[in-house]
């Protein structure tokens, strides 16, 4: 037998055992994606809680993602998207 190389070894019924999986470590998890209040999403559109009320009742920002109880939380995509397109939209760009 060459150096190196482990023996065939059979079990008790004959079979060949499996080959070993990676040792690899599994990738990790994606993060999370952040979940924003009310009293979190004013200050990141530069604006008051209560005018962040009013923006949301008249319709200019968008209803909450979630849910839960009486909380309302939104996703920081959902915000940081609101941000661009209001942008392009105060810009002209959008009609």
């Amino acid at each position: 037998m060459r150096e190196g190389r482990r023996p065939r070894v059979e079990t008790s019924n004959g079979a060949i055992p499996m080959k070993r999986p990676d040792r690899r470590p599994a990738p990790a998890p994606p993060e999370p994606e952040r979940l924003l209040r009310p009293a979190q999403v004013a200050p990141t559109l530069g604006v008051s809680l209560s005018t962040f009320e009013r923006m949301l009742a008249s319709g200019m920002f968008p209803p909450p993602d979630i849910r839960i109880g009486r909380a309302t939380l939104w996703r920081s995509s959902t915000v940081q998207t609101w941000i661009i397109t209001e942008a392009a939209r105060q810009a002209g760009r959008v009609a």
